[in-house]
């Protein structure tokens, strides 16, 4: 699957706003805190083909992606949480994770106690 390597390069991306924003599709696909109108009107022109040709809806394929990269975030978070977050860039990422993470309540629990 394609979001591994991905997130295997959580670390390089979050610096960058294309990767930043590579790693937040993940999670939040089409919210407008991360992504400009043009670029959600241009994923949504997708919309009518998928619709004709996939038999899983929008969320459910949602779901699935941000149920994958979830794990491995999360872990990104625990290892690199308290150095991430001294910059803008990867409070953005780190937020949206322990927001939308599947497993974000581990996040939030842990992430009190880092250094």
């Amino acid at each position: 699957m394609l979001v591994d390597p991905i997130v295997s390069y959580a670390n390089t991306l979050y610096t960058h706003t294309r990767g930043r924003r590579s790693l937040l599709y993940l999670l939040v696909p089409r919210s407008r805190r991360h992504f400009t109108p043009a670029q959600i009107a241009c994923l949504e022109e997708t919309d009518t083909i998928r619709e004709r040709t996939s038999k899983k809806g929008r969320e459910a394929r949602e779901d699935e992606v941000r149920t994958a990269a979830s794990e491995e975030l999360v872990a990104w978070v625990e290892r690199e949480g308290g150095r991430v977050v001294r910059e803008a860039s990867g409070c953005l990422v780190l937020v949206e994770v322990m927001l939308y993470a599947q497993a974000g309540r581990v996040v939030k629990n842990s992430f009190l106690f880092m250094d």
